[in-house]
């Protein structure tokens, strides 16, 4: 039964890819069959079908997602390597440099702070955890690392780093070579056209990688669906309610705001955002949307400095994910009935603020939601538990803010470019 699966399944993406080319090499005026996008959706709508009716052959499509989610993983070191030293050796001065730093952090910060409350007041309003009481003798292993959150930056060595794909400390090391580049004068000049080199090369193999996307970004939404289905419960629906609308605020209010105080034109941005957030929304990595993303925000008309500074810099600018994190925190303050304080709730608002910027990777928003209010005095046993709850819906979750976030990061690019003087930003 699997294998003739695999074979139907094989023979459609090999009937679709060739209709593609026949429409892509030909001379009919319509472009709709050479958008990536298009083929992206595509894949989204039959891995969700696939997913739905067949649950069994949803899951084991998994690998198809795996390998395309590293495929574009690979990717991503060399990329913010080449980027960020291009940017920092190459872009002039170094004042000029760290002003672009300065602000993108600097909005950075501020944009996921607002975006945090914002979620611990629709916790707070919504009651997402109302009814529900975890039980004490509920366990589950949970490991958070008590290393003090700033020796987090600083990689052993960058090929441990690397290895690892640790974007923050890939990050800290390629900012302090791009600096000694540009210290370095004309004797760095030899590093920094290698730098450019490498940094051309990466983008051509972004483009190819793309080619991909359609086919993994299918397994990956039939893997979801197969395995968890949409049947969740009450308090569950609450909690998934409150997250959308959040997202739903950031994404149809705040976002286009902002992009309206800066002057940039919201068509054109949305064409540059719709792919990458596709793939960021399938796979739940914003990673593996970084490469597409800096081609197009560049071919958008933004310096590749500043586009290179927000988004390889987009560790701390998650802003969807903390508007999941202040709900998922006001929804397990809920069902495990702690009462705090507004001294307390302003102590749990920074913890959970500055563990969200220390704790990367896969389901690295529950954990700094547990090692938020597990340093904040909750009872470990009744944290766990509701690690373990939360789990189970994440997914469902998880797609959503992992594409609010690319736009956030995308977002924050657009406006540093307003007020670094780029005059022409897309169709403006």
């Amino acid at each position: 039964m699997r294998k003739h699966t695999y074979v139907c399944l094989w023979a459609v993406c090999s009937t679709i890819v060739t209709f593609r080319d026949r429409h892509s090499s030909g001379s009919s005026p319509s472009v709709i069959w050479k958008s990536h996008t298009v083929w992206i959706l595509a894949g989204l709508v039959v891995g969700a079908v696939i997913g739905a009716i067949w649950p069994e052959v949803g899951i084991s499509l998994q690998p198809l997602a795996t390998i395309f989610i590293r495929l574009m993983l690979m990717l991503v070191a060399p990329l913010i390597f080449s980027a960020l030293v291009v940017a920092l050796a190459g872009g002039g001065p170094l004042r000029s440099a760290g002003s672009v730093a300065w602000q993108t952090m600097g909005f950075a910060i501020i944009f996921t702070a607002v975006m945090l409350g914002f979620g611990l007041f629709l916790g707070d309003w919504i009651q997402p955890g109302a009814g529900i009481s975890l039980g004490e003798g509920a366990k589950a292993a949970v490991a958070v690392v008590s290393e003090p959150i700033w020796l987090r930056f600083v990689p052993f060595s960058v090929i441990d780093a690397m290895a690892r794909n640790n974007i923050i400390q890939i990050v800290v090391f390629s900012l302090m070579f791009g600096l000694a580049v540009n210290l370095a004068g004309n004797k760095g000049t030899p590093v920094l056209n290698f730098c450019r080199s490498l940094l051309e090369v990466m983008f051509k193999l972004t483009n190819l990688a793309m080619y991909a996307a359609p086919i993994g970004v299918a397994g990956a939404m039939a893997a979801v669906v197969g395995e968890h289905g949409l049947s969740v419960g009450e308090s569950f629906v609450r909690l998934v309610a409150a997250t959308y609308f959040g997202l739903g605020v950031m994404v149809l209010l705040v976002i286009p705001g902002l992009l309206w105080l800066a002057r940039v034109p919201i068509r054109s941005f949305l064409v540059a955002v719709r792919e990458p957030f596709l793939i960021a929304f399938s796979t739940t990595t914003s990673n593996a949307a970084w490469p597409i993303a800096l081609k197009n925000l560049t071919e958008m008309g933004l310096p590749r400095t500043i586009a290179s500074f927000a988004l390889f810099t987009g560790s701390f600018n998650l802003a969807g994910s903390a508007i999941f994190i202040g709900v998922a925190g006001a929804f397990l303050l809920q069902a495990t009935n702690t009462d705090v304080s507004d001294g307390g709730l302003m102590a749990i608002f920074i913890t959970l603020y500055i563990a969200g910027k220390s704790v990367f990777g896969p389901r690295g928003s529950l954990l700094a939601l547990v090692a938020a209010l597990g340093s904040s005095g909750m009872d470990p046993s009744m944290t766990a538990a509701g690690f373990a709850l939360l789990v189970g819906i994440d997914p469902l979750l998880d797609m959503p803010r992992t594409g609010a976030n690319i736009l956030g990061i995308m977002t924050t690019a657009c406006v540093v470019s307003r007020w670094q003087g780029v005059k022409k930003i897309g169709d403006s």
